[in-house]
């Protein structure tokens, strides 16, 4: 035979050998280096989907998976604008705090990114309600 499938039934770095043998029954040898790896997956989460104005949305970057170190840029929707901006832009620092001045649902987006740049975004809304005095 002179082909073969195979799974990995988890991620790692593996070796293949290669054995060949001729009609003189001489052998030679192959090895190839195999790194198996699962996809990239945005796990991100806030701290809670609704807060007061003058309090702070908290974000935790997070993710599975993916090639090599994960760096994570956030950024959030202003409602009252239209506007995308950048609270964190790529890091690998998971944790940022984001304190809307202005009431409304606001857009929170986490994007992760690998070392081949794979990049997977993950969103979420959170309303901010304006105090009452």
């Amino acid at each position: 035979n002179t082909s073969l499938s195979y799974k990995p039934a988890q991620s790692g770095n593996f070796v293949i050998r290669v054995k060949v043998k001729d009609e003189r029954g001489k052998i030679v040898l192959k090895d190839i280096s195999l790194n198996v790896f699962n996809n990239l997956k945005n796990t991100s989460s806030v701290w809670s989907d609704s807060i007061r104005l003058g309090y702070t949305i908290d974000v935790e970057a997070n993710s599975t998976g993916g090639l090599g170190t994960v760096q994570y840029a956030v950024l959030y929707l202003n409602p009252n604008d239209g506007k995308w901006y950048t609270a964190q832009s790529y890091s690998t620092n998971r944790k940022v705090s984001i304190k809307p001045t202005q009431p409304g649902r606001y857009t929170i987006r986490v994007k992760a990114k690998d070392s081949r740049n794979v990049i997977v975004n993950w969103d979420h809304d959170v309303q901010v309600f304006k105090t009452i005095n």
